[in-house]
């Protein structure tokens, strides 16, 4: 080992490191960016003003060093055929680095973890995917200043009930496994706050985790659930449910007494309805119902006034929902592929609404009164049956980017020319064949996009001159005709 020595290095402040080499009294202060490779080198009462990411430690020494970041141990296997560590020789496993204090490894083939692991009690974050693993046992227990766990990407069909002895253990990642259910000794994570269980084989909610109390974040979605227990009240301290792409037919009454929940994401489920509390959440700001068989909301949800961003599209909804106008901190509002035939003028109360998706409905006006959304930016009322489009337009200044694509639209909105910062105009697949003069006054506009309108030559022409700095979107064959032009 000491003739893999080629160079020694004494009492200097380095940014680099390298393999082969000796160094003794030291200080480092590496690129924290940067994955160093290195291997036979040794290091004594060497000082690390920096966080360190290794990526191979193949013979390396280290002796009476420290460091004021964390060190981290990032390689690809657990598998001898890669061998960061060489971890079939005793001398060059893991404990003999007492230093490292996060392991990130990826993609292996590994049923196991290896025995190695319950010698690294001073381990706080360990993330291991995409190896195959199938469980996960004994050896756990034994890292009990884990903070943080990653085990996504594996094979897992069972966790030891040993994990309850990670008091420390703030996160997990359990996604995209073969989990079915969960011991009993999961319950008794006092300290995870944060526990991702996606993409697993999930039937039923898992009733330990109504138990953890100080959980704030729950991401349980791509699963097989047909129900939430009433039990998810006792999870106080939840902030943000991911419940999307399950097998839901409704929700429980008690989720609505989670009072600092301030996420709620159900999309892709078979909700016919919300629950009828659903004000009660007094803390909401993202409600995501979106992909369900929704057919109005309930009248409570007027109160939900934190709420900054609603996803209701894709659902079954005919009729605007009154509760709607209530909402006046209303930030983002996604309607879209609905069944919605009309708008009522009450839109204009919502005074903070900056996006507005009313895409794919069947709408055939619009309220003169949606013209008073002085913060709107973007507005999507692309296929519907909107044959004209009258809105008055003195306060829509904010106005960047408005979509009337495929409306039976004849003649040019002419209330256009009064929006003074509108940089993104989408008027294809309508029946506007002319392009008055006006259209100069559009100074802001970048994008035009008329796809499926055959226009002339001459108007194609006249519209670049009359828009010298907008780029004009069109069909593959005008661009060749166009290219004539120019």
């Amino acid at each position: 080992m000491e003739n893999s020595i080629k160079e020694t290095i004494a009492r200097k402040n380095l940014t680099q490191i390298k393999s082969n080499t000796s160094y003794r009294y030291c200080i480092f202060s590496l690129d924290e960016e940067k994955v160093h490779n290195i291997h036979h080198s040794f290091f004594t009462h060497c000082s690390f003003r920096c966080n360190v990411r290794f990526g191979d430690l193949r013979g390396c020494k280290f002796s009476h060093c420290g460091f004021s970041g964390f060190a981290r141990l990032e390689c690809g296997s657990l598998s001898s055929s890669y061998e960061p560590l060489d971890w079939e020789n005793p001398c060059s496993r893991l404990y003999s680095f007492p230093f490292l204090t996060q392991i990130y490894l990826h993609s292996g083939n590994s049923v196991h973890l290896p025995n190695t692991f319950a010698n690294l009690a001073q381990i706080t974050h360990l993330k291991i995917k995409n190896h195959g693993l199938r469980n996960v046992g004994t050896e756990i227990a034994h890292l009990q200043q884990l903070q943080e766990l990653n085990l996504n990407l594996n094979e897992l069909q069972g966790i030891s009930g040993d994990i309850k002895y990670l008091k420390n253990l703030a996160t997990l990642h359990l996604e995209h496994n073969r989990l079915k259910n969960l011991p009993p000794q999961f319950a008794q994570l006092t300290s995870l706050k944060t526990l991702y269980l996606s993409h697993n084989r999930f039937k039923e909610f898992p009733a330990q985790v109504c138990h953890l109390h100080r959980l704030q974040n729950l991401y349980i979605t791509s699963n097989a659930m047909r129900e939430i227990p009433p039990q998810i009240k006792e999870m106080k301290a939840l902030k943000k449910l991911r419940l999307s792409n399950n097998d839901l037919h409704k929700l429980p009454e008690e989720i609505c007494r989670l009072q600092h929940l301030s996420t709620l994401c159900i999309t892709d489920n078979h909700l016919q309805k919300l629950p009828e509390n659903i004000g009660d959440l007094a803390a909401l700001e993202n409600l995501n119902a979106s992909y369900n068989s929704l057919v109005d909301l309930p009248q409570s949800a007027m109160q939900l006034t934190k709420l900054k961003k609603l996803q209701l599209d894709h659902n079954n909804i005919e009729h605007w929902p009154p509760c709607i106008h209530h909402l006046e901190n209303l930030q983002v509002l996604y309607f879209s592929h609905n069944q919605l035939q009309h708008l009522c003028s009450d839109v204009e109360n919502l005074y903070s609404l900056k996006y507005l998706m009313l895409n794919h409905n069947r709408l055939k006006e619009l309220p003169r009164e949606m013209g008073n959304l002085s913060q709107l930016t973007l507005l999507d009322v692309s296929n519907n049956n909107l044959q004209e489009l009258d809105l008055e337009t003195k306060k829509l200044t904010s106005l960047i980017s408005l979509s009337l694509r495929s409306n039976p639209l004849s003649r040019f909105p002419s209330i256009i020319f009064e929006l003074p910062s509108l940089q993104n105009l989408d008027l294809s697949y309508t029946k506007i064949t002319n392009f008055p003069e006006e259209i100069s006054q559009l100074k802001s506009l970048r994008t035009l996009s008329v796809y499926g309108i055959r226009l002339s030559k001459k108007q194609r022409k006249q519209i670049a001159h009359l828009l010298p700095g907008c780029k004009i979107e069109t069909n593959s064959y005008m661009r060749e005709l166009i290219r004539d032009f120019f």
